[in-house]
């Protein structure tokens, strides 16, 4: 049988490769009485790509459990994932107020991989919050943390954070640089969502940069790994795919993609901006100004 410590040390190399097999060992450390390290790995999948209440009441019970063993460290990376709960349900000032209180904590021993988790997490909130520098100085701690974790997910998924980030700040040289790397290096280990991940950003940056042939092909390997990525990955890219179609004037792909509606991203308002302002061009270039006008005012009221 394997050993106690074997099983949760996969369950962390997997928890940012493979998500859903990093679930099923914190169902199995669980099944075996080791209830704190296995309910803490159901809850950060599940709050990555599963459900939000399981996630919040695994995260719940891993910290009763670890609270009443007297490990702050174990507590600590149980009120991270509670924190990126608070994120994911759009509480993002009770998600900044819950990092600065672990961050206040002493004598915690994160290892590399668990700094790489709460590292990308608070440069995702200074993201949403709009704060650049914090958020540069974190997702460049995330890379350094994923490095020093030897870790193939942490380092595939921070490069594409930095690289999605620089692409958002218009820094394109450093965004193609390290978005490139991200679908290399998924790509070869067979991390799925990050590689979709990253094939979206590529997407955006020579959209961004008028290379619109280069964002289509993009968009068209995208649309065409649905076998290699995660279910139902390719669909919440969706609105960045029409924008490469829309790129070359393919009026009519834009909007079947635009037509399934608005793809929420993470707790901000981007994806629904985003829809909003694809769906104007499209009216535009078919010359209704008058409904481009009003998706306009819906999106914005």
């Amino acid at each position: 049988m394997t050993p106690i410590e074997t099983l949760i040390d996969e369950a962390w190399r997997q928890c940012y490769l493979d998500p859903a097999r990093a679930r099923a060992l914190g169902h199995e450390l669980v099944d075996r009485g080791e209830m704190g390290w296995g309910d803490l790995h159901v809850a950060l999948a599940e709050v990555r790509i599963g459900n939000e209440a399981d996630a919040l009441a695994a995260a719940q019970r891993a910290r009763a459990r670890f609270e009443a063993g007297g490990d702050p460290t174990g507590t600590a990376l149980c009120d991270e994932v509670i924190a990126i709960h608070h994120r994911r349900v759009q509480n993002v000032d009770g998600c900044r107020a819950l990092h600065r209180d672990i961050d206040a904590r002493p004598g915690l021993r994160y290892t590399p991989v668990q700094d790489f988790v709460a590292q990308n997490s608070r440069a995702i909130t200074a993201k949403l919050l709009g704060e650049p520098d914090e958020a540069l100085r974190r997702f460049y701690a995330a890379v350094d943390a994923a490095r020093r974790s030897g870790l193939a997910g942490p380092q595939v998924t921070a490069l594409g954070n930095l690289g999605g980030y620089h692409q958002g700040l218009f820094n394109h040289a450093d965004a193609l640089d390290l978005c490139e790397q991200a679908l290399e290096r998924s790509r070869a280990i067979g991390a799925r969502q990050a590689m979709a991940t990253a094939m979206a950003n590529l997407i955006m940056i020579h959209h961004a940069q008028g290379r619109h042939r280069e964002a289509l092909a993009q968009a068209r390997a995208l649309e065409a790994c649905t076998a290699e990525v995660a279910p139902g990955t390719v669909g919440r890219f969706s609105t960045i795919v029409a924008i490469a179609h829309l790129g070359v004037g393919n009026l009519d792909a834009a909007q079947r993609l635009l037509d399934r509606g608005a793809v929420a991203g993470v707790a901000d308002g981007d994806g629904v901006a985003q829809w909003a302002w694809l769906t104007a061009r499209c009216l535009l270039a078919r010359g209704d100004a008058a409904a481009a006008h009003r998706v306009v005012e819906d999106a914005l009221a």
